[in-house]
């Protein structure tokens, strides 16, 4: 019974904590469900893992702000619980790495990175496995560990030709292209941004604007070509979209300033200009810098101040924009400190009350318990020494140092009398087991015979080997000298080394090995029995009539 009541204390001890933490469990074991849902959902197509992680990701951005937890520690969270299943792993780190890109946190997810490159080895769907390497490369690009970033591309683009899968060569071949532009490779970049120009007839067709402006940039910028920079442009402009013309024509107008075609510069500035103040005010000031060197190149000087100031005054409306969004911003984000404070400070101390009043009620319950366990063990073992002890003491009485003979049927008994006679009486009358140096060698050239016949005798005659009834001899002997009243002040040392023991620690060790007891226990609870029947035959002789 007492056990059970272990058991609940030690439940309810954890109780406290379990009920801080259901919450937030409740809410994983919610996401957990969710994202088999989709798996489900998802069914056997090829790219169901991007179904998943498109639909997880959006599952948590719109659950976080009703969950406590940091988005991350959930996420860190979760990822464990798919940690045996290679293949929901991988698509759980999918959904991660594209909350971490979207969040521009990319950096927090690494340890998630380096399980996600021990995963991949066991992954068989060569599908996911082009997505996993792809987003293991992003990773290292953003990383700046360019070789590691291709490698991991390379492989995924081989695996992608292994599936003939022609979108994805798009994509691989862009971030391979990004790759070596951030390597300094920019012969490479251009040549792998060339294969993805090409490969827009298979994958993203809408993308080929921004691509070929990358293409054009390079050129300019990298490969030292401003005139095919120029040829890209002029194709370009037929395709350029309302929202793009301010970069576009800003861009344009700098490279024919960087051509020295000042009338065309400036042409082009102007509309860039003109498309800035609608939409891109963000672009004025390049705008207004371009122009005013511009002007400054054909000596309208005039001119040239005139948006040199324009642009000073937008850099100065944009700093004290910003100044004010940024003060903003901080008292915002002080008053939200001042009320999670006060909210985590009141929180803190009802949790701390409330933990201090149980575990208070708790350590008493558990204290009580373990005093009512120490309690109960020490009383089984005190009834069982007690029981031992009596047994032993019986014994003792009906036998004392006088060993009956084992009966054995006559196939495993090899005695011989005469030798059985010798030993007995050099057993009994000379006390041959206080010799702490005797062995079965030494008695058997005292008695002239040899220790083959000596230990079949002993044997067959007591049931035991030699070495056994020489320390049964010793202990039964001890056990008398334990309670005879001449001996009483003998040490335990004492007592091992007249009985035939060179130390107190053998004799001990034997000791509890025949009677179950130590000396000490022994001792005190016989010396009670002998003081118990002495009474008791006062007694009886006092009710004897003279």
């Amino acid at each position: 019974m007492y056990f059970r009541i272990v058991i609940v204390s030690i439940a309810l001890l954890g109780f406290g904590f379990l009920a801080q933490a259901s919450d937030t469990h409740n809410l994983y074991h919610t996401d957990l469900k969710k994202f088999y849902s989709l798996k489900k959902e998802a069914g056997s197509s090829p790219k169901y893992f991007k179904y998943i992680r498109d639909k997880m990701s959006d599952y948590y951005s719109n659950s976080q702000p009703k969950c406590n937890a940091s988005l991350f520690d959930r996420l860190k969270e979760n990822s464990v619980a798919f940690e045996n299943n290679p293949t929901d792993y991988i698509i759980h780190a999918l959904v991660v790495s594209d909350i971490a890109m979207h969040k521009n946190e990319r950096m927090k997810i690494t340890p998630l990175i380096h399980r996600m490159e021990q995963k991949i080895k066991r992954i068989k769907d060569k599908n996911l496995l082009v997505f996993a390497e792809q987003v293991i490369g992003l990773y290292y690009l953003d990383a700046g560990k360019n070789e590691t970033a291709i490698h991991y591309t390379i492989n995924a683009l081989n695996s992608a030709k292994e599936l003939k899968d022609t979108v994805n060569y798009q994509v691989l071949y862009y971030t391979i292209s990004s790759i070596y532009y951030a390597d300094g490779n920019y012969q490479k970049s251009e040549e792998y941004l060339l294969k993805t120009i090409y490969y827009e007839q298979f994958g993203f067709d809408e993308v080929h604007y921004n691509n070929m402006m990358a293409l054009a940039l390079l050129a300019e910028h990298k490969r030292g070509k401003p005139q095919d920079a120029m040829a890209i442009y002029l194709d370009l402009m037929d395709e350029v979209a309302e929202q793009d013309k301010a970069v576009f024509y800003n861009n344009l107008g700098r490279l024919y300033y960087e051509l020295s075609d000042y009338s065309k510069a400036e042409k082009s500035l102007l509309i860039s200009e003109k498309y800035a103040k609608i939409s891109r005010n963000d672009l004025l000031e390049s705008a207004y810098a371009n122009l005013s060197d511009c002007y400054s190149k054909t000596k309208n000087f005039e001119r040239s101040y005139h948006y040199l100031v324009l642009k000073d005054s937008v850099v100065s409306a944009q700093k004290k924009v910003e100044s004010l969004a940024e003060l903003e911003e901080l008292k915002k984000q002080d008053l939200i400190k001042i009320q999670n404070l006060q909210k985590k400070n009141a929180q803190e101390k009802l949790l701390h009350e409330q933990t201090k009043t149980v575990r208070l009620v708790l350590s008493l319950i558990f204290l009580v318990v373990l005093l009512a366990s120490v309690i109960l063990f020490a009383l089984r073992l005190r009834l069982k020494n007690r029981t031992l002890v009596r047994i032993s003491f019986d014994k003792m009485k009906q036998s004392p140092l006088i060993e009956k003979e084992v009966v054995l049927s006559e196939s495993f008994r090899k005695i011989s009398p005469l030798l059985l006679a010798k030993f007995e009486q050099i057993l009994h009358e000379k006390e041959i087991f206080k010799d702490p140096d005797l062995t079965v060698q030494k008695l058997a050239k005292r008695l002239g015979t040899n220790v083959k016949d000596l230990s079949q005798t002993i044997n067959g005659h007591y049931g035991m080997p030699f070495r056994t009834l020489i320390n049964e001899k010793r202990i039964e002997l001890a056990k008398h000298m334990l309670i005879e009243e001449k001996y009483l002040n003998y040490s335990m040392a004492g007592i091992a080394e007249s009985v035939g023991y060179a130390s107190k620690t053998s004799f001990y060790k034997h000791f509890k090995e025949i009677t179950g007891v130590t000396p000490s226990n022994f001792q005190s609870y016989a010396l009670k029995l002998v003081q118990d029947e002495k009474e008791l035959t006062t007694q009886n002789s006092e009710l004897l009539p003279d």
